[in-house]
């Protein structure tokens, strides 16, 4: 996976995308829950919303991390205590 694989920067973007609506609902829903003033409803429609965003996230995510996968980049996991990368390969 690299900036040059044509598929790259639409995922990439979509996952900013996802993160930045997760963060505007979740802030829209804190908001509800620190004023105790919205509806049964709204607060209804504002968790909703957080799953749905929450959600997506994860699906960009998955989708960025599985054309990582199929790239074959190899990335050594920082501070491992079993002394392997992430492949599993020995050090």
């Amino acid at each position: 996976m690299s900036p040059a694989d044509p598929e790259w920067p639409q995922l990439l973007s979509d996952y900013e995308s996802a993160i930045a609506e997760f963060e505007a609902v979740s802030r829209a829903l804190t908001t509800a829950l620190n004023g105790r003033n919205a509806s049964e409803d709204d607060f209804r429609a504002l968790i909703l919303a957080e799953e749905r965003a929450r959600e997506t996230v994860v699906l960009a995510r998955m989708r960025l991390i599985n054309l990582w996968r199929e790239s074959g980049v190899e990335v050594e996991r920082r501070g491992s205590f079993r002394g392997e990368s992430i492949t599993g390969k020995p050090r």
